[in-house]
């Protein structure tokens, strides 16, 4: 069975990393990081880094 997750509040992505450790049938289809009242986005932008194909 084909599992599929949409990540939330990712940070740098440890909650994906655990889940595809964990069982390698999962798969992470869309995640959104907002950090409010910071211009600038590091954590998502540590998770771009490692995850975008």
């Amino acid at each position: 069975m084909e599992k599929t997750v949409c990540e939330l509040f990712a940070g740098v992505g440890g909650f994906r990393i655990g889940l595809e450790k964990s069982d390698s049938s999962w798969e992470t289809v869309w995640a959104n990081q907002w950090e409010p009242g910071q211009k600038n986005q590091y954590a998502f932008d540590c998770y771009i880094n490692h995850f975008r194909k």
